[in-house]
């Protein structure tokens, strides 16, 4: 791939004859080379210049060295590995007043996380790493960093400060050797033109980019040029010129390409034959790259072959394939989002974010809820809302779903008054109304990962602890009920500016127990709780007060009680407070404090309450954390 490459790695194998930095030195330099072309090697030099590092009691050899390796955890997308590392190599440099290493660190740490999409996590490191670089007058470092922040504020959707940081990167680099770098800033600034639709523009700097890597020998970055190129020529349905450039790409792969550039070369090809209509050769092109990305990890390529195969097979009518496809499509996005969602939490739980982060996980994490628009398809294809493994279920042949949950959380919402209200409006305004209430409700279902039974009229039913058994049911559910008591109020405030009179409230009710849910009946399936629960519940909501959340001492019992260990893998926290539930531990230098949501309740007394007799009930009124 690279000419530098061999010649380094000649002079390695020649390794009596180096003095121990030196070698050290050189093979830090080919595992940079290497980390995007092939890790288990670049790893191998990293590390032995690590080990020879210490052996040498060199403390800046060794923390190059442990960069690089840092460096390759990235380029793998091994963050979790890669984080803590960065971390501990920023606090090292910044104690040994190393700046150069410490920006470079620095940088890094902001690439993972712009990798990850935080991207305003991101360019709070790039902007730590920049004025380190602009003080200690470290303009090749400076460009790197302004290319990051460029891909950065490309990712926020602010296109044009991405362009400014992309030339300014551009220009520190020119009359450097360093072609590659330079390449890569030419190719962001043709992907921001194309981005804008100016493909005059684009294609110029498609080609500075594509000659730039020629003469840096690096072929790699041709073959992401070409891809590039070929990508703009199919967005102005070029087909024909896209397509040569494609094939040109698989032409000078050669054994030097990854998998994942096989595969990638394969499925732009698969896309721009669907996009031209030609169906069979984008399906021949997709399995290509089905076949290739077996062999990595790379669930959003995946993702993208299944989507594009859906498009394909219903095209050509074939519904059942078709189907498959759109299932596999969605079980990995589903996938994928639980990871990337679990991931994020993880490195806001180990400290490793600040409070913006926290924001933008939850922002990161509702993007990937795009399987929501997945969902929709397949309930017009089972005609009905289900959870998908029900629905799963009942294509498979299943006729009748009963299962039984041992500890299942049900909430009843009552729009209090509203049968009043109803009576002075039209049956549209009303229906508006209600709708855009019941909207704002279904997002706070979907965010605690909660499923919606039903809704009854101005009645809204949800569950927590079903399709899937959760730990956190009860908590998940409180912390649900909450956020629609706060919706409501603004909701109401709203509404009265629009010149709707009269307060809107809500009358919440909640218990704790067993159920049965499941889908009975053969036409307009629908996904139903039946069981004492459930009764008990509805009678919280009718025995409660508007504004409160009425709850049983079942309720109160759980949340005062459980010690959780996690959430359930199945479900994704969404923000700081979800988070909480789960005793949320983060480290801290060498300190640990633990953060655990403390309800906070109201006993009303024992009550006589329909069909249940006397019962000793409760409001819960908040929650506040306790440090441990």
């Amino acid at each position: 791939m690279n000419a530098r490459l061999e010649i380094l790695e000649a002079r390695l194998r020649t390794r009596e004859e180096l003095p121990p930095l030196e070698y050290c030195r050189l093979a830090v330099e080919v595992a940079y080379i290497l980390a995007t072309i092939d890790h288990r090697r670049a790893t191998e030099y990293a590390s032995e210049a690590l080990h020879q590092a210490r052996s040498s009691r060199n403390e800046i050899m060794e923390l190059e060295a442990a960069l690089a390796i840092a460096v390759i955890a990235v380029e793998s997308a091994s963050f979790d590995d890669a984080l803590p590392r960065l971390f501990q190599i920023t606090k090292q440099t910044e104690l040994l007043h190393l700046s150069a290493l410490q920006a470079a660190s620095l940088r890094w740490t902001g690439i993972s996380y712009l990798r990850i999409a935080m991207f305003t996590t991101a360019l709070e490191y790039l902007a730590k790493a920049k004025t380190l670089a602009e003080i200690e007058g470290l303009s090749i470092e400076n460009a790197k960093i302004l290319k990051a922040s460029g891909d950065a504020y490309f990712g926020l959707g602010e296109i044009p400060t991405a362009l400014q940081h992309y030339r300014e990167s551009l220009r520190l680099l020119e009359g450097t050797e360093e072609g590659s770098e330079r390449a890569a800033a030419l190719m962001s600034i043709a992907g921001a033109h194309k981005e804008q639709r100016g493909f005059n523009q684009a294609r110029i700097f498609f080609e500075q980019a594509l000659a730039a890597y020629k003469h840096a020998g690096n072929t790699a970055g041709v073959r992401k040029a070409l891809i590039g190129v070929a990508e703009m020529y199919a967005e102005q349905e070029r087909f024909d010129m896209a397509l040569e450039l494609l094939f040109a790409t698989i032409d000078i792969s050669g054994q030097d390409a990854t998998p994942l550039e096989r595969a990638q070369a394969y499925l732009v090809i698969g896309e721009v034959y669907c996009r031209a209509e030609r169906t069979d050769k984008a399906i021949n092109y997709l399995l290509r790259a089905e076949k290739v990305l077996q062999e990595t990890q790379a669930m959003t390529y995946q993702a993208k072959v299944y989507e594009l195969l859906t498009q394909c097979y219903k095209a050509k009518g074939d519904t059942e394939r078709a189907f498959s496809n759109l299932e596999r499509f969605h079980a990995l996005r589903e996938q994928t989002a639980i990871q990337d969602g679990k991931r994020a939490i993880q490195y806001l739980q180990q400290g490793f974010a600040s409070e913006q982060a926290q924001k933008e996980a939850e922002i990161y994490r509702l993007k990937n809820v795009e399987l929501a628009e997945v969902q929709k398809e397949l309930e017009r294809l089972l005609m009905n809302m289900l959870p998908v493994p029900i629905a799963q279920r009942l294509r498979s042949g299943e006729n009748f779903i009963a299962d039984a949950f041992e500890n299942v959380t049900v909430v009843f919402v009552d729009i209090v008054g509203f049968t009043r209200l109803a009576g002075d409006y039209s049956a549209s305004e009303i229906v508006k109304v209600l709708d855009h209430i019941f909207t704002i409700f279904d997002g706070i279902t979907v965010k605690y990962g909660l499923e919606k039974i039903k809704t009854i009229g101005d009645a809204y039913m949800i569950a927590s602890g079903i399709p899937y058994p959760r730990a956190d049911h009860a908590a998940a559910a409180a912390l649900a009920a909450l956020e629609m008591l706060d919706a409501i109020q603004i909701i109401s405030f709203r509404l009265s500016e629009e010149g709707f009179y009269g307060d809107i409230n809500v009358r919440i009710g909640m218990h704790t127990g067993s159920v049965v849910a499941g889908v009975i009946g053969k036409k307009k399936f629908t996904y139903d709780l039946w069981g004492d629960t459930v009764n008990t519940a509805s009678r919280m909501e009718s025995h409660g007060e508007a504004g409160k959340i009425h709850v049983s001492e079942d309720v109160k019992t759980v949340l005062s009680f459980t010690r959780l260990s996690g959430i359930d893998e199945r479900h994704w926290a969404t923000d700081a407070d979800t988070a909480n539930i789960a005793m949320t531990t983060t480290s801290r230098a060498n300190d640990q404090f633990t953060v655990q949501p403390v309800f906070l309740f109201e006993e009303r007394g024992e009550i006589d309450v329909k069909g249940k007799g006397r019962m000793k009930t409760y409001f819960l009124l908040g929650k506040e954390p306790v440090i441990r």
